[in-house]
């Protein structure tokens, strides 16, 4: 459980259950949520979503341009094999291939991978969550990001299960 550690969501309903489930029984968690978590509405979520995507679209078309001038994989492979990248055929093939098919997304394909950055907190806090938050996405993240083991017994002591499950 690293305190650097930050609780990204993809979806505003889940936004929205968090603080409501923190206003109800862990109202000192509100302290560590993002301002603009705090306010932010469902048409601003989807707002920032589709910026994000737009700029990782710009973003993965430019590396595409930067190692494939010709616009062909095997220039790209051709220009990750030389100085200064050295990778071997395999791995640039790998990278090359990755980078074409990032750059052939669509901006509605990435928004749906996009998340924004809700809340950064210390490791107590993510041991107090562990034992009490039943939302999904909070489980989600003590297992992802956190590295907690789910065990049944935690369910003893969630908070709130009724209701937000």
């Amino acid at each position: 459980m690293a305190a650097i550690d930050k609780l990204y969501l993809k979806n505003y309903y889940d936004l929205e259950d968090l603080r409501l489930w923190a206003m109800i029984y862990y109202p000192k968690l509100l302290l560590y949520l993002y301002s603009g978590a705090l306010t932010i509405d469902a048409e601003e979520f989807l707002k920032y979503k589709k910026k994000c995507a737009k700029a990782a679209k710009k973003a993965y078309l430019a590396d595409w341009m930067r190692v494939s001038p010709d616009n062909t994989i095997n220039g790209a492979v051709a220009y990750l094999m030389a100085e200064p990248y050295n990778y071997s055929e395999k791995d640039a093939t790998e990278e090359a291939q990755a980078m074409y098919n990032n750059s052939r997304l669509s901006v509605e394909e990435l928004e749906l991978d996009e998340s924004l950055p809700v809340m950064n907190t210390p490791l107590k806090v993510d041991r107090k969550l562990k034992w009490i938050c039943p939302l999904p996405c909070i489980r989600e993240y003590l297992q992802k990001q956190c590295g907690v083991k789910e065990h049944w017994y935690y369910k003893l002591f969630w908070k709130g299960k009724k209701h937000f499950l």
